[in-house]
């Protein structure tokens, strides 16, 4: 959805919404299958033209609605990646191109979003259904919409009226189905290079500061 040169659409949660490019849409009337006890999430795009007027951005306040259950709203943000492969590789990779890459999943301060000029953005919305949800079709709305006043730094309340009446609406169905998952029997790894860990904090290999730091980061 587009007005204002504002735009505002759904994709799936395996994009990667990168800043210069556009993302692929998710088909109106698309659904979300899920299961009891399990976590599917979509993602909520967003762009403004580049325009060298007042006000050049506004705020964006998010809702989502109808959702069988508490969405969960998190920004994705970018972090450099300065070599994303080598010299021989193979041709799936998404890019080759050093940049700013998605990746982080950030809380929303107050589900308050800034569209920029020229960038492809994204909201990772998340549903974590209890198992006892309830099976059938949910029509969940994501509303996007404009701050018509804010407070500035000095104190004073700011109105923008390009503001007033801006709101986009856009549809996902999250389908619940009536099975429960049986318990997952995957054996998962992670890895952790504990020899990066000394050179980076420049501790000896196995002393009680090094052990300490491993546990802060097996921790998290």
């Amino acid at each position: 959805m587009k007005m204002s040169g504002y735009e505002f659409y759904i994709a799936s949660s395996l994009e990667k919404v990168f800043p210069d490019r556009r993302p692929a849409e998710l088909e109106k009337g698309s659904a979300l299958s899920l299961w009891g006890g399990t976590c599917g999430a979509v993602q909520l795009v967003y762009t403004k033209e580049e325009r060298n007027e007042f006000p050049p951005q506004m705020d964006f306040k998010i809702e989502v609605n109808g959702a069988p259950c508490k969405a969960e709203i998190r920004k994705v943000e970018l972090i450099p990646s300065d070599f994303p492969c080598y010299e021989i590789r193979d041709e799936y990779y998404i890019t080759d191109k050093p940049g700013m890459f998605p990746d982080l999943l950030k809380p929303v301060e107050n589900t308050l979003i800034k569209p920029l000029g020229g960038q492809y953005r994204s909201l990772w919305i998340s549903f974590p259904l209890p198992e006892d949800v309830k099976s059938g079709d949910y029509k969940v709305e994501i509303k996007a919409r404009a701050v018509h006043e804010k407070r500035l730094p000095n104190g004073v309340l700011f109105q923008v009226p390009e503001a007033e009446g801006l709101e986009f609406t856009n549809e996902i169905i999250v389908r619940v189905g009536k099975m429960q998952l049986p318990e997952q029997s995957l054996i998962h790894t992670e890895w952790l290079h504990t020899d990066s860990i000394a050179d980076y904090y420049g501790t000896e290999i196995f002393d009680e500061r090094h052990w300490s730091i491993i546990e802060k980061f097996i921790d998290s």
